[in-house]
């Protein structure tokens, strides 16, 4: 299965690692935001132990589950925030709403699909999926990211 590197606290903090999509921002309502990462996939891969040589293995499970505080100048939503280690084209940012085609290189395969990031109206949710399957009929994956977050208040300290 591939993971990513760095924990979603980190990468939100992160300005866009792609020249077609440094300029994607959206913003979102400065607070304390409850944050939870979500990853969905299965891989097949080449097994000598395995009566026809495959085995496949099935992952869900939540990567992330906090809260954080955005203050004004970390209050933006970057596309790297959810393809860290992917180059981003095709970008497009229609209001609230950005879209982008990934090719994601690993050591095994490289990954290709889509990422698409929200923010509510009010800038007080926000929602993204990252889409990526690579490989052949034998020997593939197929992984699904989804970011969920909702502005739960001020940050502690924050004048109201």
């Amino acid at each position: 299965m591939i993971h990513m590197k760095k924990p979603l606290a980190a990468v939100l903090l992160l300005s866009a690692g792609s020249l077609a999509a440094a300029d994607a921002a959206l913003t979102i309502v400065p607070g304390e935001w409850e944050i939870e990462l979500v990853r969905e996939g299965g891989a097949t891969f080449s097994d000598s132990t395995a009566k026809d040589g495959h085995r496949s293995v099935d992952e869900n499970r939540v990567i992330q589950s906090n809260t954080m505080c955005l203050g004004p100048d970390k209050a933006t939503l970057q596309p790297a925030m959810l393809a860290p280690n992917c180059r981003i084209s095709d970008a497009t940012q229609t209001g609230r709403k950005f879209e982008a085609r990934l090719s994601c290189p690993h050591p095994t395969m490289t990954m290709t699909g889509n990422l698409t990031i929200e923010v509510s109206g009010d800038g007080k949710k926000a929602f993204g999926v990252q889409v990526l399957s690579g490989g052949g009929n034998t020997v593939g994956a197929t992984m699904i990211s989804r970011l969920n977050m909702k502005r739960i208040g001020d940050c502690e300290g924050q004048d109201k």
